[in-house]
């Protein structure tokens, strides 16, 4: 806890220099139907800048659990989006979990430089496996990659993207994917995403879910509108599709669902829910969500 109190009070020296735009709390959780269950309570801090740029910090408690044990978790963590040299914007995430016999950093960044028909991402992930069996044996994932957008026309995006995947018990992952963007001209509000993914490992743990062969299509269809004179927002996505694990097929999806509305000039809901099923096999689900606060200066 003593290495949460100074991360504070290091960001708020950092910060002191600006002038708060949102204060922030809220609650996530995720759950799936193997019994793993994570809730976390948090509170922050964010700044918004110009030209989509930002810096926000977070510390909060988290809890773990399975049918193998439970575990908590202390945290903070720094976030933010600036724009850089040559036409390129980059993104940072460094989180410090402080926990029940397991302390670990984890984090992501991505680069990203866009042209007239081109977008251009680079990206690395650190993260902790979220089961008992591999906090306990502290197995961490680090990912790398890189995805690339072409722009053909109004009406259609080719989108691919590669990433490699270490973690700490010596496995890798190769994971290659492709899709097609559909937006239609005549409705700005919905557009659908054809995808193909494979994806490699070299074993299969017994602490995580990782097939050495891993087949999944799909097509994403996504909404979003505005409602209550703009004050409110509202996404909702949903991709049916196919996916096969070690040679044998099933029926595969995913969902997310967003809703924000801003109440009066200075509070703000955002609230998100989600879920996949492409985490295991025999009818597996993995379910996320979160509901925060927002006080906007």
């Amino acid at each position: 806890m003593k290495k949460i109190i100074l991360g504070i009070l290091i960001i708020l020296s950092m910060i002191s220099n600006v002038n708060a735009k949102t204060l922030l709390g809220g609650v996530r959780w995720n759950y799936d139907t193997d019994d793993l269950r994570i809730i976390e309570l948090y509170g922050g801090y964010k700044e918004d800048f110009e030209e989509a740029q930002f810096a926000q910090v977070e510390t909060g408690w988290s809890h773990y659990e399975d049918k193998d044990g439970e575990r908590d978790f202390n945290f903070i963590s720094l976030l933010g989006q600036k724009n850089l040299i040559f036409d390129t914007y980059g993104f940072g995430l460094i989180r410090f979990n402080d926990g029940d016999d397991f302390d670990c950093v984890t984090g992501s960044t991505y680069l990203v430089k866009e042209f007239e028909r081109w977008r251009v991402e680079a990206f690395a992930e650190r993260s902790m496996v979220e089961s008992q069996l591999a906090m306990d044996d502290e197995i961490m994932w680090n990912l790398y990659g890189v995805g690339v957008d072409y722009i053909i026309n109004e009406t259609f995006t080719l989108v691919g993207l590669y990433s490699f995947t270490d973690s700490s018990d010596g496995n890798t992952r190769d994971t290659e994917e492709i899709g097609l963007v559909y937006s239609p001209q005549w409705e700005q509000k919905w557009y659908a995403k054809f995808r193909l993914k494979w994806s490699q490992s070299d074993f299969d743990p017994i602490e995580y879910f990782a097939p050495e062969e891993y087949e999944k299509y799909d097509v994403l269809f996504s909404y979003t509108t505005g409602f209550a004179g703009d004050q409110g927002l509202f996404v909702i996505q949903f991709a049916p599709g196919w996916q096969i694990i070690d040679g044998e097929g099933e029926i595969a999806y995913e969902y997310r669902i967003i809703l924000n509305y801003l109440f009066t000039r200075n509070w703000e809901i955002e609230s998100f829910i989600a879920g996949v099923n492409d985490e295991g096999t025999d009818r597996y689900r993995y379910n996320w969500g979160g509901i925060q606060l927002n006080y906007n200066f």
